[in-house]
């Protein structure tokens, strides 16, 4: 397509859209740092997520304020599932509210301590920690 389908301005690239309609190749054979942004260094660890499309997760490709982190079990599970990424240090904490542990069991499966919530379905997200 020409740039200025997109692009409306030669000065400044702020307002350039794309449509992600009919491509097939996975997000990251773009979105790697020089075609596109890549994920921001806050994301979720690449390993966690392994192969999955990044539509697992975000539900939009407008709009990534949408994106719910898949707890269904899909990237894996087990007893170090949770604290691969909600644990003091390590890269993603995400927006897990943090409440003091003292006290809790020793165990680092999180769905099953008894304290959390089981993992859900896909768009799931923990709301509150109940």
């Amino acid at each position: 397509a020409p740039c200025e389908s997109c692009h409306k301005s030669t000065t400044s690239f702020l307002g350039a859209a794309f449509s992600h309609t009919g491509i097939t190749a996975g997000c990251a054979s773009c979105h790697n740092g020089t075609t596109a942004p890549a994920k921001p260094a806050n994301h979720i660890p690449t390993a966690i997520v392994g192969s999955l499309d990044c539509n697992t997760c975000h539900i939009s490709t407008s709009a990534w304020g949408s994106e719910r982190m898949n707890h269904n079990g899909a990237q894996g599970g087990g007893p170090i599932y949770c604290v691969t990424c909600h644990l003091s240090g390590v890269a993603y904490t995400g927006r897990m509210q943090k409440k003091s542990h003292e006290g809790a069991s020793t165990a680092k499966d999180c769905s099953s301590s008894g304290c959390h919530r089981p993992r859900g379905t896909k768009g799931s997200a923990y709301t509150a920690w109940d």
